[in-house]
């Protein structure tokens, strides 16, 4: 499985799992992730995204030992983790735009030409 493969399951899991609510109470771990950090370009490897109530709580250094036996986990062994990336100039005239962008890691858009009615057929989806 190639790289951008692997980013984009990690991508659709974490956000399956964030709008899972059995665990919106709950916490969730992702383990093992290289972290871009896009101000700096710096990679950040091996780490822990603790995420508590929808937010990223914190990150931290070490091994999946640290985490809570009972707790929500992702195996992003050899995955990059990145924040959501913004494309601020769409036009959405059709749902399947806006989760292609969410499979390319954009998570915010601004939509410069859409009718009501798309935003009706996306409501319906």
């Amino acid at each position: 499985m190639s790289q951008f493969s692997r980013f984009i399951l990690l991508i659709f899991f974490t956000l399956s799992a964030c709008s899972n609510p059995l665990l919106q109470d709950d916490e969730l771990f992702i383990f093992g992730a290289t972290i871009v950090v896009p101000e700096s370009g710096e990679l950040l490897s091996n780490r822990i995204v603790h995420v508590k109530n929808k937010l990223i709580n914190e990150i931290l250094i070490g091994d999946e030992s640290i985490i809570p036996e009972n707790a929500y986990r992702i195996d992003a062994q050899g995955s990059y983790l990145i924040p959501g990336l913004a494309d601020m100039h769409i036009h959405f005239d059709h749902p399947d735009v806006l989760k292609l962008n969410l499979a390319y890691g954009i998570t915010s858009v601004i939509n410069f030409r859409g009718f009501t009615h798309s935003i009706h057929m996306l409501r319906s989806n």
